[in-house]
């Protein structure tokens, strides 16, 4: 493989990305296709000129974290077969964060949410001010924690902040993301919910591109 190698300078062993069939079978012309209906859509809305002004718009992202992640490797005695490490916590249980980020560069108060039927006393106090914290049954996103969030954070951050309305807010399309009462909310909030084009957020997601 060495000489391989010095005989085509442009190629190099790499570690592949895994990619789901149908993340694979994303296209140009169907990411193509989705930009042009979200432009004629703005047009139909007459909110094209929101694209002129990138303050006013959002892509929110969440990603999962394990409490207690596997180590991969650790030192012990040689010829022993079993090593173990005690784990504090489930290796299963995680949090969530949730990132929402301007398209002018601005990063908005992360929102954190955790597998607690009520939240600790010394976890809440320790919290940045402006931090969000939730709570869900196994710590993931689900639609009523969604909703919060951008009622009670994205949405309140924005008039602090006195950005104009309507804004795009731009997120991937989970069932958490898509509620009718988080819709509604947004519709009379004048916040334009778009969702991004099917098992296309590794190309098109710019916080699962850059950030997560």
């Amino acid at each position: 493989m060495t000489a391989f190698f010095k005989r085509n300078p442009p190629i190099s062993a790499r570690i592949p990305e895994t990619l789901t069939a149908t993340r694979a079978s994303v296209t140009e012309e169907k990411l193509r296709n989705w930009f042009q209906e979200v432009d004629t859509f703005l047009k139909s809305e007459k909110q094209t000129d929101i694209l002129n002004h990138p303050e006013r718009i959002f892509n929110c992202d969440e990603s999962a974290f394990q409490i207690c992640p596997k180590s991969n490797k650790v030192i012990g005695p040689r010829g022993e077969k079993n090593i173990y490490e005690i784990a504090k916590r489930s290796d299963k249980e995680s949090i969530t964060v949730a990132i929402t980020v301007g398209a002018n560069g601005t990063l908005l108060p992360p929102f954190l949410l955790f597998s607690y039927k009520r939240l600790p006393g010394p976890l809440v106090s320790n919290v940045p001010n402006e931090w969000a914290i939730g709570k869900s049954e196994k710590g993931w996103m689900t639609g009523e924690s969604f909703y919060e969030y951008v009622a009670n954070v994205f949405h309140p951050w924005l008039v602090k902040n006195k950005i104009t309305f309507p804004v795009i807010l731009f997120i991937d399309g989970h069932k958490s993301h898509l509620t009718l009462h988080l819709s509604t909310f947004c519709e009379k909030n004048k916040i334009i919910l778009v969702a991004l084009f099917p098992n296309a957020t590794h190309i098109i997601q710019p916080c699962d591109v850059s950030l997560f």
